[in-house]
């Protein structure tokens, strides 16, 4: 043994090899002697395979969730690379606006000195068309001041809905797992609104669930109204008017009675809206909003008489809409 080459020794198991039943020195049969060799070869060959097959499973498995991984940071960079574009974009037109609107009034009182001199210290008679250019280019540069109003004024509509938003939404279910903390955004162009996630944007039409939509749709239209209240010139009625909105949860019947189940976000909803208009009607000093609701839902605490204007219709009663003609 002290001859062999041990560091070059390997196990050679292979399903082909095959092993002489017959001593090589006396050709006696030894086929019992074998015979453990060969269930020791079979065992070895299929703790093999089944290594093999486990490896590879493991493998595959890790490269898929790394490729997985991978792709899913990819999205994220877009996405990062996209919000970072639009905010360079939008840091330079703030500055370009800014330094347009500042020149512009350096130019408009720059032509009003130039008017007023010529009034004072020239013969108004010989320079009536001098100073009618001056007054039109004058008129020209208010007008252009006008529109960078205009756009600074709809950027601070656009945020301030969208916050006011945002703040409704806060207190309405809302799947902040996979649409993330409430963010929402308003456009007054498009007259749209979605929510802005840490990684991604979502409009309501990549919104699932129905309990997501009407909590979506509600904090809009009121961070809305909580806008128009606070102008006094605005043309726009603080009027909403709902249609059954509990609908989304179709509360069962012992949820009715017990208040238990979604009945309970039916009255949390209904607590919500209440209590923004009795905020919004407190702080507003221009004007009131009314909300009109018509539902299914019904209760007999305080704080739901208390704005109930027609009594519960109950068909036993002849209460309804429709009376029954005798």
């Amino acid at each position: 043994m002290q001859h062999i080459d041990t560091a070059n020794l390997k196990l050679q198991v292979k399903q082909d090899i095959y092993y002489s039943k017959h001593c090589p020195t006396c050709n006696s049969e030894i086929e019992k002697e074998i015979e453990v060799f060969e269930i020791a070869k079979q065992k070895i060959l299929s703790e093999k395979t089944f290594l093999y097959n486990v490896n590879r499973d493991i493998l595959e498995e890790k490269t898929q969730t790394i490729k997985e991984k991978l792709d899913t940071e990819k999205v994220s960079l877009q996405v990062l690379n996209k919000e970072l574009i639009e905010l360079k974009h939008d840091s330079k037109e703030a500055i370009t606006i800014k330094k347009k609107e500042q020149l512009l009034y350096e130019i408009k009182g720059m032509i009003k000195k130039n008017i007023q001199t010529i009034i004072e210290y020239e013969d108004k008679s010989l320079n009536d068309l001098q100073i009618e250019a001056l007054q039109q280019e004058l008129e020209a540069l208010e007008k252009e001041l006008i529109k960078i109003d205009i756009k600074k004024k709809k950027q601070e509509a656009e945020l301030h809905i969208g916050t006011y938003a945002t703040e409704m939404l806060k207190t309405l279910p809302f799947d902040n797992n996979d649409y993330g903390n409430p963010n929402l955004k308003f456009d007054i162009k498009d007259v749209t609104a979605y929510q802005q996630a840490t990684n991604n944007i979502f409009y309501l039409s990549d919104i699932g669930s129905a309990e997501n939509h009407l909590s979506f749709h509600l904090s809009v239209f009121l961070g809305l109204h909580k806008y128009i209240l606070e102008h006094e010139n605005s043309i726009l009625p603080s009027l909403i008017f709902l249609d059954q909105p509990s609908q989304v949860y179709f509360p069962k019947e012992e949820d009715f009675k017990n208040g238990t189940g979604d009945i309970k976000k039916v009255e949390d909803m209904y607590k919500s809206i209440i209590k923004f208009i009795e905020d919004a009607n407190k702080t507003s000093m221009f004007s009131k909003i009314q909300i009109i609701i018509v539902d299914h839902f019904y209760s007999k605490d305080e704080w739901y008489q208390k704005y109930l204007v027609e009594p519960r219709w109950e068909k036993n009663k002849e209460l309804g809409l429709i009376k029954e003609i005798k």
